[in-house]
């Protein structure tokens, strides 16, 4: 809950001003497939491994990886 207004105000930096809706609509597409394909995969690792705790280690190793990739992103100075 901590990482999407820091993820939305990247994208607002970052997105022209002429772009910026199209860029908040793909945004959150993603995050609408996300969480369409999050409870699949959830519910594949638990009948493999027969446990839940594989499915919180994912989400974990998720998060750190988008952690690092966020350190990545390039800030431009912000646009009118």
């Amino acid at each position: 809950m901590a990482l999407d207004p820091l993820l939305l105000y990247t994208i607002k930096i970052n997105a022209k001003n002429s772009q910026l809706a199209m860029t908040f609509g793909i945004y959150n597409f993603l995050g609408m497939i996300a969480s369409i394909i999050a409870p699949i995969m959830t519910g594949f690792l638990i009948d493999v491994t027969k446990g839940m705790s594989i499915s919180f280690y994912v989400a974990a190793l998720l998060l750190m990886a988008s952690l690092v990739c966020f350190n990545f992103v390039k800030y431009e100075a912000e646009r009118d």
